[in-house]
């Protein structure tokens, strides 16, 4: 990989980052109970779920100004870390890796993600034989997986995680409890073929941040002043990145390349070792340079579809008090897939029988299976956007 320089790259960096559409969960029930990485103390640090609620609006907010799309999940009492919805998933397009929690205290939140994944009409899903945490441990670059390991992820979902989504998956080794997931010190600034990294090395194994500096030779490193109040746990669009405000050194680092920071307070949330990556899943597009765009969200006034978990159609959506607001397809018609040359595909077959893998009768399946329906099932529908690669829309 080849830095870009000059003109061309301050001309990307001026315009204005791509809308991206995102999964939330209200702290409507956040707390710290117990203690699962070394941020987390029950006795001295109690949380104010008012002050929570706050900074989690307030980010949700900043993500709504920047013109991103913000879908909402029902948080479930007795599961305080739901709020960390980075945790739930990998999507890439149409597919979903779902996740497998290592502290028996999470492992719950997994099904009640699933479920949202599928009332959102995604029927590519795979849930993971091993721990695997998703996106606290997997970075999409636009290109190619990076995946941590080390204290939560286990090293062999990275294979899992090829197999599933297809894509090349490059494993990278933590060594520094404080950054427990891949996220807490790892940051993707841009995406794309000349993708664009922040990262704080000494988080990193030795031959890991070799594999960094090969791969990144244009990264921005992160000093341990920033690192230590988890400001690599932001989220860019591109252009904006959203930072925990006391990342201040990182905020004129990148500042300096041409990126527009935007600071905001999550002191609560860090609490049990979360900032705003943590609080945000992104449902990516499969190619970086296609705009993202889901069937169960509002894209340019259109009207949101889907399904309950509980089979009823419509799809579950929470305001930040945790109230649901409810919305129905508008038909309820099936929709089917449309492919490269203009021919349309089913996605299930014509019988109404099962495709693809084994049909889940439980929390977990034994191995990678893939969620599929009959033809009874909600639909899906994949166009082409400029002729390049696959848009949910």
């Amino acid at each position: 990989m080849t830095a870009r320089t000059g003109p061309d790259v301050e001309a990307a960096l001026r315009t204005a980052g791509r809308p991206r559409h995102y999964v939330m969960c209200p702290p409507t029930y956040f707390t710290v109970q117990y203690s699962i990485n070394p941020w987390m103390d029950p006795d001295s640090s109690p949380v104010d779920p008012d002050v929570a609620l706050q900074q989690w609006s307030a980010l949700r907010r900043r993500y709504e100004q920047l013109g991103h799309t913000v879908h909402t999940v029902r948080p479930v009492a007795g599961l305080p870390d739901m709020v960390f919805a980075a945790n739930s998933g990998t999507v890439l397009g149409a597919q979903v890796l779902g996740a497998r929690f290592r502290a028996p205290q999470r492992a719950p939140e997994a099904e009640h993600f699933r479920q949202w994944f599928l009332a959102q009409g995604y029927r590519d899903l795979v849930m993971p034989a091993h721990v695997n945490e998703a996106e606290g441990d997997f970075a999409w670059t636009g290109r190619f997986l990076l995946a941590g390991s080390g204290f939560r992820t286990d090293p062999r979902a990275h294979a899992e995680a090829q197999e599933a989504l297809g894509v090349p998956v490059v494993s990278l080794r933590l060594v520094d409890e404080f950054y427990y997931h891949l996220d807490t010190a790892l940051l993707v600034l841009q995406q794309g073929e000349h993708a664009r990294i922040a990262y704080y090395p000494d988080a990193f194994s030795a031959g890991s941040q070799q594999v960094l500096r090969r791969m990144f030779p244009d990264a921005v490193q992160a000093s341990a002043h920033d690192a230590a109040c988890l400001g690599l746990n932001g989220v860019s669009d591109g252009h904006n990145v959203i930072l925990p405000a006391e990342a201040t050194g990182l905020a004129r680092q990148l500042s300096e390349l041409g990126y527009e920071p935007s600071m905001l307070d999550v002191a609560e949330l860090r609490k049990a070792g979360g900032g705003p990556k943590c609080c945000t899943l992104e449902l990516h597009a499969a190619d970086p340079d296609v705009r993202t765009a889901r069937e169960g969200a509002e894209l340019d006034g259109a009207r949101r579809d889907g399904a309950e978990p509980d089979g009823r159609t419509g799809r579950e959506s929470v305001e930040p008090d945790g109230a649901g607001r409810e919305s129905v397809e508008p038909d309820g018609t099936r929709r089917e897939a449309v492919q490269r040359d203009g021919t349309r595909r089913e996605a299930v077959q014509r019988d109404g029988t099962q495709r693809g893998g084994t049909q889940r009768d439980g929390a977990e399946l034994d191995g990678a299976g893939r969620e599929s329906v009959g033809q009874e099932g909600p639909g899906r529908e994949a166009s082409e956007r400029e002729g390049t690669g696959r848009v949910w829309d």
